[in-house]
């Protein structure tokens, strides 16, 4: 299973993506390269999850159901 993440509007250089479970914890953290991107996901459990776009500007959290 892939996530795929599109970014929408200029990104910065030093972008990242970080998807978070619900207690928190850091499940897995990418470097943006392009405006889309896939996240391997089928490893992780049944859940909510956090997922965190930030940059040097800005920082956007959406939620996830898996």
């Amino acid at each position: 299973n892939f996530l795929q993440v599109t970014i929408n509007g200029k990104r910065d250089v030093n972008s990242n993506l970080t998807l978070t479970d619900i207690t928190g914890k850091t499940v897995l953290t990418k470097q943006v390269k392009n405006q889309t991107e896939n996240l391997e996901i089928s490893s992780l459990a049944k859940g909510i999850y956090f997922l965190t776009y930030a940059d040097n500007k800005q920082q956007k959290v959406i939620k996830i159901k898996k």
